[in-house]
């Protein structure tokens, strides 16, 4: 949702404006790579979200219900699917980039970047069926929190553990956003992404 987006765009100016040019671009590279594994979600997230906001302009919660659901489960196959063939072809990345040892300094910042990245799949689109309910306002308000959160994370982490203290702030922050959105969708129309599937998926 705009909130993931707003997140990232802070990372990367916090990270350019903090860092140095070499640990920036491993930063912009290990982070592409990791968001490989979104690519599905966005996807479905497109073209699902139309479709939500008809649901919900007739008021068909139960189809609204399904469909988060469905898009939370499919999603977190193909990412974590796509997770693993990252992890376990990193090795040959390194090996074969002219700047492979130097990409290596990335290699946490890719791991915690998956870790957000299936959380946002898991958690589904929250953020959308919220900004098209009538919590509209209250899912712009939490976006300007986790945002303000997110800058005073990235300042302090950054200097504790560098660009791999970028990649914790937005862990936290994206949880942070997650469980409040998924918290008001339950609130407001009693239901939820998570699926009894979904536990066979966890380690």
């Amino acid at each position: 949702g705009i909130a993931i987006f707003v997140i990232s765009k802070i990372d990367l100016v916090m990270v350019g404006a903090l860092s140095n040019l070499d640990t920036t671009g491993v930063y912009k590279i290990s982070i592409l790579i990791a968001n490989i594994a979104i690519i599905p979600f966005l996807t479905i997230s497109n073209v699902s979200v139309p479709i939500i906001a008809n649901h919900l302009k007739n008021d068909d919660i139960k189809a609204v219900g399904l469909l988060y659901k469905n898009i939370s489960i499919t999603s977190l196959i193909l990412g974590i699917f796509l997770a693993v063939m990252i992890l376990e072809s990193l090795d040959i990345f390194y090996l074969l980039h002219p700047k492979g040892d130097l990409l290596k300094e990335g290699y946490f910042v890719i791991m915690v970047s998956l870790l957000t990245v299936l959380i946002n799949m898991g958690t589904s689109i929250n953020g959308w069926i919220l900004s098209m309910s009538e919590l509209f306002r209250i899912n712009l308000w939490i976006t300007i929190f986790i945002a303000i959160l997110n800058t005073i994370l990235n300042y302090y982490l950054i200097n504790e553990w560098g660009v791999v203290g970028v990649t914790l702030a937005t862990l936290i922050s994206s949880s942070l956003l997650n469980g409040i959105n998924v918290s008001l969708v339950y609130s407001k129309f009693k239901i939820s992404p998570f699926h009894f599937k979904t536990v066979y998926l966890l380690p």
